[in-house]
């Protein structure tokens, strides 16, 4: 699917299914210099048992217009932008390195729009007293634990 955030083109993959009224929603967050693609057959996955799946591709990359958005902080508004734009209200946030980055500052900004995080690959250095009270906050969100199939079929369940 694409829409527009911000005056650009965005695309999110569904795992070729439009997304459905009524079903909870999951957006799936690639990490720096990787695209939509990654999440390939979780979204698909997800998608195809009970749940709308929407992988996408951050601005500057894969078939995202604009340039890469450049930090933690300004990804999070524009996953929030994205959110709106597509007319997700509340979903689970799956994020892979960057992406895991993102998903976390956008529950800390908004948490009664995320329902749950997955954070997988996050490899920051995250001191207590070097993260934003927000940031620690985040843990308010309703759930934090998330299990998404694997590309082997096993289940991985994080939290």
């Amino acid at each position: 699917m694409r829409v527009d955030v911000g005056g650009r083109v965005v695309y999110a993959y569904t795992g070729a299914r439009a997304p459905r009224a009524g079903q909870p929603d999951v957006v799936f967050v690639h990490g720096a210099a990787n695209d939509h693609s990654v999440w390939s057959l979780q979204s698909r996955y997800v998608a195809h048992h009970g749940r709308n799946a929407y992988a996408v591709d951050l601005p500057g990359h894969g078939r995202s217009a604009g340039p890469a958005v450049t930090s933690v902080d300004a990804l999070a508004g524009w996953l929030a932008d994205f959110m709106a734009a597509a007319g997700i209200g509340r979903a689970t946030l799956v994020g892979h390195s960057l992406g895991s980055l993102a998903a976390l500052a956008a529950a800390a900004r908004a948490p009664d729009r995320v329902a749950a995080l997955a954070l997988l690959g996050t490899a920051v250095p995250m001191r207590r007293d070097r993260i934003a009270p927000k940031t620690i906050n985040a843990r308010k969100v309703a759930a934090v634990v998330v299990a998404i199939p694997m590309t082997t079929g096993a289940t991985c369940v994080t939290g």
